[in-house]
């Protein structure tokens, strides 16, 4: 999706993934509590991948941090990534037909769900 919402969502959840990153950010991420809440009900937009896949590395980066990934519990960050671990897709890979990410939903899901096992 090409909203200008998504892209401004997606950029926003980056920003602060990255700045995860430094210790005194995650300081004031600690203060702002919201965020991490916010992070975790935005995973659950599955038809926004790309949107998806900077929650989860923000996550990721997040529970870096003991407080952090304290408060990510809190906020039910598991059962925010769940759903797209169930979504991958085994065969897809297996069929040997090349498949575009661009052009295949299925492709996304697994790209996420992917990013969420890393995570």
């Amino acid at each position: 999706p090409e909203d200008m919402e998504t892209k401004v969502c997606t950029f926003i959840v980056r920003c602060f993934s990255e700045s995860a990153a430094f210790e005194s950010a995650r300081e004031k991420i600690q203060e702002m509590v919201p965020i991490i809440s916010d992070i975790c009900r935005l995973m659950q937009y599955s038809h926004l991948p790309d949107l998806v896949d900077a929650c989860i590395d923000a996550a990721s980066n997040f529970a870096q941090d003991y407080w952090l990934q304290t408060q990510l519990l809190q906020a039910g960050v598991l059962w925010s990534v769940l759903p797209h671990l169930f979504n991958y897709d085994y065969t897809l890979e297996e069929g040997g037909v090349e498949v575009s990410e661009a052009t295949n939903q299925q492709a996304m899901g697994n790209r996420v769900a992917k990013q969420a096992i890393y995570s």
